[in-house]
């Protein structure tokens, strides 16, 4: 299961992979990172949107800090303009990176319980899975960026945890 230093590496990982995606996506126009290409979320704008507000989500919930959504608002409102979202991704993804670097281990053996919105009920879990889930819904998300970068010419870049430059393990 997950401890400190598999979220650290993870949130370590979220940046180099979310730097890797934003620099591509920046090579878009505004209408072609809309475009519809019938993925979970519909267009990479959305799956952008969707990855943001999880990651936000996840973080409120694991700190019981209103902070993160009050200003989730202003990094969806950002998405209008590029550059400003692209600032507010990477502000973010070191807040994650921060949270996993003062996340002790004590935590993971304990449960979060909350309201799913999706699913209408409450749940109880432990939050080594909820860890797990929040790196691995980026993941899931994000592949379906990096496969519609793909599509429209802008090649692969490495996404193996194992191949991540010395740069982004710090």
């Amino acid at each position: 299961m997950a401890n400190s230093k598999y979220v650290i590496l993870m949130a370590q990982y979220n940046i180099w992979q979310n730097d890797a995606i934003l620099s591509a996506s920046s090579k878009l126009t505004n209408e072609e990172r809309r475009d519809d290409f019938g993925v979970s979320f519909g267009s990479i704008h959305d799956c952008f949107i969707n990855i943001l507000a999880g990651d936000h989500l996840w973080l409120n919930r694991f700190d019981d800090d209103s902070s993160t959504i009050s200003d989730l608002q202003n990094s969806i409102d950002s998405l209008e303009n590029w550059q400003d979202f692209v600032i507010n991704r990477k502000k973010f993804d070191t807040i994650i990176l921060n949270w996993a670097r003062g996340v002790n281990d004590a935590w993971f053996d304990g449960e979060l319980t909350w309201h799913s919105q999706s699913l209408g009920v409450e749940l109880t879990k432990p939050n080594s899975q909820l860890a797990i889930e929040m790196f691995n819904r980026q993941s899931h998300l994000r592949g379906q960026i990096h496969g519609l970068l793909v599509v429209a010419g802008f090649g692969a870049k490495d996404t193996s945890v194992n191949h991540m430059p010395m740069q982004f393990v710090a």
